[in-house]
């Protein structure tokens, strides 16, 4: 068992250290990966703002040209009716119109803009969770070689000490055994 022992201390570290390097690889790649699928996550949130902008756009389009057609139709049914457009009340509830059609396409472009504004800061948070996802990944690499380093010097150090305690000749059962019975032979001369 001694004659072994100095190998199996070295190669048990050697394993050892094989195993953190190769869990610090594998944490690495991991974060690298899911860094990846967040900054893909805020690429897609940022487009979803550019189209939540341009939906509020059309929209407000759209809330102007209803209005305008909206502001065509009272006066067509007030000439019908032979007012005048100048008159006090028939021009107060066109211009009302109006302000109504403006107030609907600004809060159509409001509720757009408040939209792609949330969606351009999830992509922010999403790429700032990325880069430190990143970070933690070095991390963990940088975790793993340290912890190779220190589990060969370990090994090292045991084998050292173990080769200082019991020398080139470290003890093994068969030996052992051998030393057993040359005294017990040796006592029976007597």
């Amino acid at each position: 068992m001694g004659a072994l022992a100095i190998p199996l201390l070295v190669g048990g570290g050697a394993l050892a250290a094989s195993q953190q390097l190769q869990a610090g690889q594998n944490a690495s790649r991991s974060a690298t990966i899911a860094a990846g699928q967040l900054e893909e996550n805020a690429t897609r949130a940022e487009y979803a703002a550019g189209q939540a902008k341009a939906a509020s756009q059309r929209k407000a389009a759209e809330e102007s040209r209803q209005n305008r057609l909206l502001q065509s139709k009272q006066i067509a049914i007030a000439a019908a009716g032979g007012a005048s457009t100048s008159e006090k009340n028939i021009a107060d509830i066109i211009a009302n119109t109006a302000v109504e059609g403006r107030l609907a396409s600004s809060i159509a472009l409001y509720e757009g803009d408040l939209r792609s504004d949330a969606l351009l800061n999830e992509a922010i948070g999403l790429r700032n969770k990325a880069t430190v996802t990143r970070y933690e990944g070095k991390q963990a690499r940088k975790a793993g070689n340290i912890g190779a380093i220190s589990s060969l010097l370990s090994s090292g150090a045991q084998a050292s000490s173990f080769y200082g305690k019991y020398g080139k000749t470290a003890p093994n059962d068969l030996q052992s055994n051998q030393n057993y019975s040359t005294s017990l032979r040796d006592s029976n001369d007597y």
